[in-house]
């Protein structure tokens, strides 16, 4: 069986979901964390690392986010995966 699409997921504690829209949109913003990390001089893999498995065969690439860097955004109170949901436009108002 071969592999229709390479695929990748971000996950976030125990939960494997994805909260981009397409690799090309994981790409970009992994890309852009990289940069910032490297720029203040933290190693990339402070903040996140990367694990690939396999499922019938076919590599699935998978995100995580460092647990320090998990630690500290919440100490900063950052946003939740929860809030990062999107909304329904019925939603905004609340």
């Amino acid at each position: 069986m071969g592999c229709s699409a390479f695929s990748c997921r971000l996950g976030l504690g125990s939960r494997n979901r994805s909260l981009v829209a397409s690799n090309q949109g994981l790409a970009g913003v992994l890309s852009g964390v990289t940069k910032v990390a490297e720029a203040m001089e933290i190693d990339p893999a402070r903040i996140y690392y990367q694990r690939t498995e396999y499922e019938q065969g076919c590599p699935v690439r998978r995100y995580y986010i460092a647990s320090a860097f998990m630690r500290a955004a919440i100490d900063a109170d950052w946003s939740s995966p929860h809030d990062l949901e999107e909304r329904d436009d019925d939603d905004e108002g609340r």
